[in-house]
């Protein structure tokens, strides 16, 4: 079986930390913080996967303060999401 796809271990692995920070309203958003030099074509992947993974991504790095985000593995194995037809979904109920 393949390993399900991590965005913030492949973010992480292309130069960029993802961060989880949170409007006055409370709306949560994505910064992205880049620990290297990184070229144009790169800095566009990150921006697109932290477009396209956004929710599983705040899944992930709504964790407290000083703990490590949440791996894909973690959150299947403890029931957060789960895998529907080749997606990522929130089980019912």
């Amino acid at each position: 079986m393949r390993e399900p796809f991590d965005p913030h271990k492949r973010l992480f692995s292309l130069g960029c930390t993802p961060c989880l920070h949170r409007k006055p309203d409370g709306t949560p958003y994505i910064y992205l913080r880049y620990w290297r030099r990184v070229v144009p074509g790169e800095r566009r992947k990150c921006e697109y996967i932290a477009e396209m993974w956004r929710r599983l991504l705040i899944l992930q790095l709504d964790v407290r303060k000083g703990q490590q985000p949440r791996s894909v593995r973690a959150l299947l194995a403890h029931g957060t999401i789960e895998v529907r037809q080749g997606r990522y979904v929130r089980p019912a109920g």
